[in-house]
């Protein structure tokens, strides 16, 4: 019974993976001030965001000014992980000169999309150890995320 933990869970995780990086949407004030929180951490070794709060493609009205500065008003969590994913990107732009202006998308599969698909096989496996019906925990599992694509698409 264990391995079928694994095998279908690993099959959550890929539809939920190819679900998330699809499915993308353009990035708001809201994912734009996370954004210049990451790339402000990365390029510039600060926590103001007055260099990229106002450039064009990650603008943002979502911030705070104190002291003169511009922070990001967002928590701080996701921008440490994508900082974590953006430095060696960076780093290879910095090295090579060879770099994709808009990581935007990368950076969001990475930082919310791969957590959201691990967060889902672990959601299977609970609803399976607690059903012990693998359709029934097939269709719980991916009701939310089908329904959230459906509707980014319309």
């Amino acid at each position: 019974m264990l391995f079928h933990y694994h095998k279908d869970a690993l099959f959550v995780f890929l539809v939920l993976a190819l679900l998330f990086s699809y499915f993308t949407l353009l990035p708001g004030w809201n994912e734009n001030s996370r954004f210049d929180l990451i790339f402000a951490v990365v390029e510039k070794k600060t926590l103001s965001i007055d260099d990229y709060y106002n450039q064009g493609g990650i603008q943002t009205g979502d911030h705070s000014f104190v002291n003169g500065h511009y922070y990001s008003d967002k928590p701080i969590g996701p921008a440490i992980l994508g900082a974590l994913i953006y430095k060696p990107m960076y780093w290879f732009h910095v090295k090579t000169r060879h770099f994709n202006e808009r990581m935007e998308p990368m950076l969001t599969f990475f930082v919310i999309g791969l957590p959201s698909a691990i967060a889902g096989s672990l959601m299977y496996i609970l609803c399976f150890y607690l059903s012990h019906k693998r359709l029934r925990s097939f269709l719980i599992t991916l009701r939310l995320p089908w329904e959230h694509c459906f509707f980014l698409s319309v």
